[in-house]
């Protein structure tokens, strides 16, 4: 017997933290071991995971630990399952108290039937992709999500018992961190059956929702197919095997398996995450089955209960004598055969049209399919268009054929954008190029050439560098200016602006002097529409108002003009208009929000104080505003 097998045996029995009697021993894993306990006061039952005392001493497996329970607490979804408390006892034995669910896992069920019907295998992805798509929103990953993590509890509903699937175990899920602390590539976790590619060669830093998406579309075919799309002995043969092989196609193992579940899982298990559905909710669309496939697994069921109990009925009523002389029936069955061979001769070509037609349509869809995942839009368009015109098509082969076709059109309408947008990078329009991208889908791939791309990021490294020349110029950081100036050049020797940033006057804060607590120049202090004194630094007698305090002071008067609070704006620029290296500046938004504000003494009093360019700034801002002066 291990030593974590002999420690988890020796917990029940115990009581946790003075609460929770451990009462037995549920499941144990690597990590540790989950128990059915009880609630010492209360009496109530609930399912207690603990951390095993190695796991607990190893610091990265018990920050996963204490991560599950508050990713599982945060989610709050009817298909999770419920976190109630994260503690640590007196012994520092660590634990999770969960909700205790009675049922079986998806894998025991799996082990006792083999497969599950379409319907009831459906139902299961529908509500476990429900829960990974609220996860998926708070930014975090299951990246283990297998049939022993989903447990199919039995709960009762208004006195009827159904059926939740919910998704447990969120021990190695991939949650926002810091850079610090991020799962560190090459490191392999999870279940290597239902491991998308990404995952199985180590780049964790890849890893996102249609990661979980891949081990969905695995799961939905193991309970179809009763067999896993990607299954060797070896781990090493196994990965090789998701990374580089095609799966055996789903449809082939189950007959007469609707046509969109085959194209969905497909795509779902696509080797490269940008081919697979965008976000869990448009995959849970797309096996969503049509209303004709649903009418016929209704006359199915249907179908089978009448037999059942036809069946059952029989059994109890024996067999009745045949009552039609035996002469009589070998006659009737002479001139049915002879009927049955003519109407065979006659309906043969025709039904043989008929039946081949929704296998070409399937077909021609699959094939659509491909040419999507190309992007070879025009392709797709044209076989959608020539299944929707077959007759005696199956409505869902039907509505699959309208879905390829609309994806088809907006592929189109994409490619169209993405020549305009090529076009304006070419000309090296980027306005035009922004306005363009902001219009295309999200999850579209461009493809743009080393050049394009080099002339892209020479403008943002060109932009980047002469703001932060910029801001060091206000900070007074002369070095500083010529630092980022230098970088600019070097990548683009003759730019206009690094070379005017270059010339541009810079003035150190090296034995520049705060305005100290007395009022600013001699001014009286700035009122509002009412009279009153605003009382900001400067305004009053106080503490000493530092040169950050200026420049803190300015660009708030530059929010708040900008966002029409005028006499504040105003206000704040005041305080810096007793120090010289900030007044021009100071004035100048004086002087503007003044103009907004039709105030002609403190436009007056800002012309004063400005240089001619200045001045004439400030006339702008007051013709734009209406307010003349002179």
């Amino acid at each position: 017997m291990s030593d974590e097998r002999e420690e988890s045996e020796k917990l029940v029995g115990a009581v946790l933290a003075n609460t929770y009697r451990i009462e037995k021993m549920i499941n144990e894993g690597g990590m540790g071991a989950i128990y059915r306990a009880r609630h010492i006061r209360t009496g109530g039952t609930c399912a207690v995971k603990i951390l095993h005392s190695r796991s607990a001493q190893n610091s990265e497996l018990y920050e996963r630990f204490q991560d599950e329970a508050r990713i599982i607490s945060s989610l709050h979804h009817p298909n999770i399952v419920t976190v109630m408390d994260l503690d640590k006892d007196q012994t520092g034995c660590a634990f999770i108290v969960m909700e205790l669910l009675e049922g079986e896992d998806l894998q025991d069920r799996l082990e006792r039937l083999g497969k599950l019907p379409l319907e009831d295998a459906l139902e299961i992805v529908k509500q476990i992709g429900s829960a990974l798509q609220a996860a998926h929103q708070r930014g975090v990953i299951h990246r283990d999500l297998k049939p022993r993590n989903i447990f199919l509890s039995q709960q009762d509903v208004g006195g009827k018992m159904i059926e939740v699937a919910k998704v447990i175990d969120f021990g190695v899920s991939k949650i926002p961190r810091p850079s610090d602390r991020a799962t560190k590539d090459l490191l392999v976790l999870g279940t290597p059956r239902y491991m998308a590619p990404e995952g199985a060669m180590g780049q964790n830093s890849q890893i996102d929702g249609r990661s979980d998406q891949w081990s969905v579309a695995v799961i939905l075919y193991r309970m179809l197919a009763g067999k896993l799309p990607f299954d060797q002995e070896s781990v090493i043969d196994l990965f090789k095997q998701v990374i580089n092989d095609d799966p055996t196609p789903l449809e082939t193992l189950v007959p007469d398996l609707p046509l969109n579940i085959a194209v969905a899982v497909k795509r779902a298990l696509s080797k490269k995450k940008e081919a697979r559905y965008p976000t869990m909710l448009e995959f849970l669309a797309a096996i969503e089955l049509p209303e004709s496939e649903k009418a016929k697994l209704r006359k199915k069921r249907a179908a089978a209960a009448k037999a059942a109990q036809a069946s059952q009925a029989a059994s109890h009523s024996g067999n009745a004598p045949a009552l039609a002389p035996r002469i009589a029936f070998v006659r009737m069955l002479g001139f049915a055969g002879i009927g049955a061979l003519v109407m065979a001769l006659l309906l043969f070509p025709i039904v043989r049209m008929l039946s081949r037609r929704p296998a070409q349509a399937s077909e021609m869809l699959l094939a659509a399919e491909q040419a999507l995942m190309e992007e070879h839009w025009a392709d797709a368009q044209k076989l959608a268009d020539r299944v929707l015109e077959m007759k005696g098509v199956p409505d869902s082969v039907r509505a699959t054929a309208e879905i390829t076709s609309k994806r088809a059109k907006n592929g189109t309408q994409s490619q169209a954008s993405y020549k305009k947008l090529d076009a304006a990078i070419g000309a090296k329009d980027y306005d035009s190029a922004l306005l363009i991208t902001r219009e295309l889908p999200p999850t579209l791939r461009l493809n743009l050439t080393a050049q394009q791309q080099y002339e892209i990021l020479l403008t943002l490294v060109v932009g980047s560098h002469i703001q932060k020349a910029e801001a060091a110029r206000t900070a007074g950081s002369c070095a500083d200016v010529q630092t980022h100036v230098d970088k600019v050049l070097s990548a683009s020797p003759d730019n206009e602006g690094a070379l005017q940033a270059r010339w541009r006057p810079c003035a150190s804060f090296a034995g520049a002097v705060p305005p100290g607590p007395k009022k600013l120049a001699g001014y009286p202090p700035v009122r509002d529409a009412q009279g009153t004194g605003l009382e900001l630094p400067g305004d009053f007698p106080g503490g000493a108002t530092s040169l950050s305090d200026i420049d803190r002071f300015l660009r708030e008067a530059q929010v708040a003009h900008q966002q029409g609070r005028l006499w504040p704006a105003v206000s704040l620029a005041h305080v810096a208009t007793g120090t010289p290296l900030r007044a021009p500046t100071a004035w100048r938004i004086v002087g503007s929000t003044a103009c907004a504000l039709r105030n002609a003494t403190l436009v007056g009093l800002a012309l004063d104080h400005l240089d001619p360019g200045s001045r004439e700034f400030v006339r702008a801002a007051c013709e734009k505003a209406g307010f003349l002066i002179r």
